[in-house]
């Protein structure tokens, strides 16, 4: 995980008290045997507590590298264990499935994601992060930045208050969320993805899709190998058990990173973004910028805000201050950099460059106002890079670890106002990278922008509101206000309209155009109250840790960590007649389309009709008659009345909308679900919501969870069902 900034406590250096310790419990619902290890703690005794007659230690590549088996810990209940008075200042619990934890290749080693060769790759494991010492600004928190690969929920609380003091970071099954992350992933239109020559452990070519779905055909090493065959259970029906989805700014790992790793997957490529490479890379973003697009984006781009400065101030760009830059886009703008000591030399073609001020206030040392000048070269793609020396390293703006993952480097301009003008300095990837500056906050507030969609949008606001003092209109277009008001904007206009949540007012509600935001993290932000880029601790009122003040006296003294499993119930396709109804969108038009026929999905996933591809959403129906069940129609809605499919419950909404002039009774049957009583649905069923576009090219989505029904209501879609809940149908779980 990668914080744009050090938090307020960290920089002013609150100490540890008394008040450090809780009460840790895991609960293991994921039906796998399950490993522990604790790595990347600051201190020698950061980790503490004592479980099952012991006392727990970190993990290293030379001492209790193997972690534990978590049934080795104290229980008192089935399937939950606990460790007492527990601390943990900083680095990360993991946790692994199978007869093994992940095995250490080095003392200072940690799983690399990305690289087909890591010993780990094909290892399913999962982690979170947690200060646990005493602080003010004591948190624990589930990160999805890197990856995906098992749900974890927490939950604190103060043992003798739980009602009043319980905070609770959620999570779906298993399938729920990474269907959808894998969904964005996939490329269904590319060449298999073959493992690269040499490479090791072999992995089996999975056809049709990004190897960022990384399916083994054993990840839990059991003989006989499990798999998933049989049913649609994995990512498209894919044979092999799931182990991650990789997050955007991991997909490509370094060709040569500093220590001499050189990854296969970079190579076989040429050192090129592989062809079924689909997570997007922003260069349409950026076209849309910088005036290459059409239409462009026309309206002016402002980063202003406030920096808290770093722990220890060293100089005027490591204090606290405030800034205010405009931004101007050049696709056209070559320089030549050179890093490493003169063994890399780059010439760069297209630049961002941020130009204003920033003051530190009179009460520092270093006060006064200084002019800023920032260049983020473009990068990424070989197009806007050309190699005059050495190799290229991934850290520009349009590489995954640019806009995604905070890490791009630049060069800038920082000097006092009224002395001379010193000329560029620059970051390096290779032994110089940006660190806690303003500098880096102000590229950090663009790409926060970019990663929400707030960069260029157009969007003007459904309601009056003031966020930090400024007062915004119905006239204001979200990509004019300053940086610092894209982040409270969320929470602004939840409460001022009363609908939806924080992050229902980004991504797709700020864009039309789905590469203009980060697809991966909204996806995720319905499904799982976890990280989903590296820098949504900035968004107002994101719910992204639980976090408490260890001084107060209500401060939080328990955490429940639960491993969900990836599926209950008797959820499989064909067995009690079950099947699953798959979601599609069209990437050009928006609509949405449910289907459970095997060739028309067959038709979609191969691009045969051109322009929908998986959500990665579903729900269960029945394809005959059941106990209680009531029959779905569909129709087809001609394209004056929009051109899109209705699936309509019971024959007296079935008949109304067959009397739709031009309407098309396609299968008066079409499966069989279960209709609300009273707006609930019954034990062993899951609501369905329906909502309409509103639009007069007439489309209907139905969801399965309350957070994509409020995020579609939120742009504008009506939800069309029962009771206070607005429940449409129920599915079988």
């Amino acid at each position: 995980m990668k914080l744009a900034l050090l938090s307020l406590a960290a920089a002013v250096g609150i100490a540890a008290n008394a008040n450090a310790a809780v009460t840790l419990k895991i609960k293991n619902f994921s039906g796998q045997q399950v490993w522990v290890q604790w790595t990347g703690m600051t201190g020698a005794t950061s980790l503490a507590g004592t479980t099952g007659g012991f006392s727990i230690q970190p993990s290293t590549g030379t001492t209790n590298s193997a972690g534990y088996d978590l049934s080795t810990f104290t229980t008192a209940t089935a399937n939950e264990y606990e460790i007492t008075g527990f601390t943990m200042d900083g680095g990360r619990m993991w946790f692994t499935y199978g007869a093994s934890g992940w095995a250490f290749d080095g003392t200072s080693y940690q799983p690399t994601l990305g690289n087909f060769t890591d010993v780990n790759f094909t290892k399913r494991f999962d982690w979170v992060e947690a200060k646990i010492a005493g602080t003010k600004d004591d948190n624990i928190n589930t990160t999805a930045v890197d990856k995906f690969a098992i749900p974890i929920s927490i939950e604190g609380y103060l043992s003798t208050n739980r009602a009043a003091t319980t905070q609770i970071l959620k999570s779906e099954l298993g399938r729920k969320v990474y269907s959808p992350l894998a969904a964005i992933a996939a490329n269904p239109n590319a060449a298999s993805a073959n493992t690269p020559t040499g490479a090791s452990p072999t992995l089996q070519p999975i056809t049709g899709n990004s190897p960022y779905i990384v399916i083994n055909s054993n990840s839990l090493g059991l003989t006989p190998a499990p798999g998933y065959t049989g049913y649609q259970y994995s990512p498209f029906g894919q044979t092999g058990s799931f182990v991650r989805i990789v997050g955007n700014d991991n997909l490509i790992y370094r060709y040569n990173t500093p220590g001499g790793n050189v990854d296969p997957v970079a190579l076989a490529n040429g050192n090129a973004v592989p062809a079924n490479y689909t997570w997007k890379n922003y260069e349409n973003y950026v076209k849309l910028m910088d005036g290459r697009a059409v239409p462009s984006y026309t309206g002016t781009t402002t980063i202003a805000g406030s920096f808290s400065g770093a722990k220890t101030p060293t100089d005027a760009a490591t204090t606290s201050s405030t800034y205010s830059l405009s931004v101007s886009w050049n696709p056209t703008e070559k320089r030549t950099l050179t890093y490493d000591s003169g063994n890399v030399i780059i010439q760069f073609t297209g630049f961002v460059t941020l130009t204003g001020t920033v003051t530190v206030p009179s009460t520092s040392t270093y006060e006064g106002t200084y002019t800023t000048e920032i260049k983020v070269p473009y990068g990424g793609l070989t197009n806007y890079y050309e190699m005059l020396k050495g190799s290229y390293q991934y850290a520009f703006m349009l590489d995954p670890t640019g806009v995604v993952g905070s890490n791009a480097n630049y060069i800038y301009k920082f000097y006092k106002q009224g002395t001379t003008d010193p000329g560029y300095s620059q970051t390096s990837p290779f032994n110089n990278p940006p660190g806690n500056t303003v500098m880096t906050q102000i590229v950090g507030d663009l790409f926060a922008g970019m990663n929400l969609g707030a960069v260029g949008s157009t969007v003007t606001l459904p309601q009056a509101v003031t966020i930090n003092g400024n007062k915004y209109t119905t006239t204001t277009t979200v990509g004019s206000m300053p940086s610092q008001d894209w982040f409270g904007l969320g929470a602004a206009l939840a409460a001022a309209t009363g609908k939806g949540a924080v992050y229902d007012y980004y991504y797709g509600y700020l864009q039309t155009n789905d590469e203009y935001y980060n697809r991966y993290a909204e996806a995720l932000y319905p499904l799982s109250d976890a990280y989903a880029f590296a820098y949504s601790d900035r968004i107002q009122g994101g719910h992204v840790s639980v976090a408490w003040d260890a001084s107060l006296s209500t401060a939080i003294d328990t955490i429940v960590i639960t491993l969900l499993p990836d599926e209950v119930g008797p959820n499989k396709p064909n067995g009690g007649g079950r099947i699953e109804v798959h979601e599609y969108r069209n990437t050009a038009s928006g609509d949405y389309f449910m289907t459970h026929d095997p060739a028309e999905m067959a038709k979609l996933d191969s691009g045969a009709t051109q322009g929908w591809a998986r959500t990665g959403r579903w729900f269960n129906a029945f394809t005959t008659p059941q106990a209680g069940t009531s029959p779905v129609c569909r129709l087809y809605l001609p394209p004056a009345q929009g051109d899109s499919h209705f699936y309509g419950r019971g024959a007296d909404e079935c008949s109304k909308a067959a009397s739709i002039p031009g309407a098309v009774m396609e299968d008066p049957a079409y499966m069989h679900l279960y209709l609300p009583a009273n707006g609930k649905c019954a034990p062993d069923t899951t609501p369905v919501y329906r909502l309409y576009s509103n639009r007069a090219d007439t489309n209907h989505r139905y969801v399965g969870d309350t957070a994509t029904r409020t995020q579609m209501e939120v742009r504008g879609w009506v939800a069309e069902g029962d009771g206070p809940e607005t429940v449409t149908m129920c599915a079988p779980v």
